[in-house]
């Protein structure tokens, strides 16, 4: 698209800062959806329902959000039939079985990505020991701490701060914000071969060791520990100062300084005790066989 021109949208289309937008018609169309309320509502952007504005778009799919949702000042929500009663002040709703993979699909209506040239901008500051992988670019007045690496194709935008060596492992993927950013916290270390999908926000001097598995908008509070192999699946969060022992599989919310371990996850001595009980399981069954046979 040229400088100038406009981009149109059916349903929608540019605003006067050239932010895209979509009327609830649009989107109850784009997504085969079921409209309930104003079709003219417009949105150009998204955002969770504890951070919409009448101008977003928001979803809801999990009863667990139901609280967020009835405070929520979203303009257009898109809500899965189960839980399209959901009391709320959200005036227009749009009905759909997926809502969030609805949402997901929508995104590119809503974003023009302009990918900038490879390169260092000449008012950048570059410390000792940077490495910038092939096609990185770095923005206008951005500032790469001594030691900080880039990888292949990285982007670091104007006016951004990458500290001095807050390193991040090889082979790690963190997933950029769907809905909301993803944030990794200052202090916080990261090993090999960790995931750390969307919306997932980590605090400050954590400790994610190799073979992590974080799920999608899962809270990380700080000074938390995951050791090797740690899975946690999403939506949950591991409170301040919480330590997950190896392959722990977490699927609830972990309190704020415990030790848990195990599969699924547990308090660590109650974990200990189930597996003792598993070792022993073995003995006892010999046992039942020779009652068996004596009688």
């Amino acid at each position: 698209m040229t400088a100038g021109s406009v981009e149109h949208v059916s349903g929608g289309g540019l605003n006067g800062e050239g932010v895209l937008q979509l009327t609830a018609a649009a989107i109850a169309e784009a997504v085969g959806g079921r409209l309930v309320g104003d079709p003219s509502v417009v949105v150009g952007g998204v955002a969770p329902l504890d951070r919409a504005s009448p101008k977003d778009l928001s979803f809801l799919g999990v009863a667990k959000y139901a609280s967020q949702f009835t405070a929520s000042r979203a303009g257009v929500v898109l809500v899965s039939p189960e839980l399209a009663e959901t009391p709320g002040q959200v005036g227009t709703r749009i009905v759909v079985d997926r809502p969030q993979e609805a949402l997901l699909a929508l995104l590119p209506r809503f974003q023009r990505v302009d990918t900038p040239a490879p390169g260092v901008h000449p008012t950048a500051i570059i410390g000792s020991g940077v490495r910038l992988g092939r096609n990185a670019s770095v923005g206008p007045y951005a500032v790469l701490g001594d030691g900080a690496r880039l990888g292949d194709g990285a982007v670091v935008g104007a006016h951004c701060v990458i500290g001095a060596g807050v390193e991040i492992g090889a082979n790690t993927t963190i997933d950029r914000g769907s809905i909301d950013d993803t944030v990794v916290g200052a202090g916080t270390k990261i090993d090999n071969l960790v995931q750390i999908a969307h919306n997932v926000r980590i605090g400050r001097a954590c400790l994610i060791m190799a073979q992590v598995g974080i799920a999608g908008s899962v809270r990380v509070e700080d000074g938390a520990m995951l050791l090797g192999q740690v899975g946690v699946s999403g939506h949950h969060t591991v409170g301040k100062g919480a330590r997950l022992a190896a392959q722990a599989g977490v699927f609830g919310d972990i309190p704020a300084g415990e030790t848990w371990s195990g599969y699924p996850a547990r308090p660590h001595k109650e974990a200990l005790r189930a597996q003792a009980a598993l070792f022993k399981l073995p003995a006892l069954w010999r046992r039942i066989e020779r009652l068996l046979e004596e009688k």
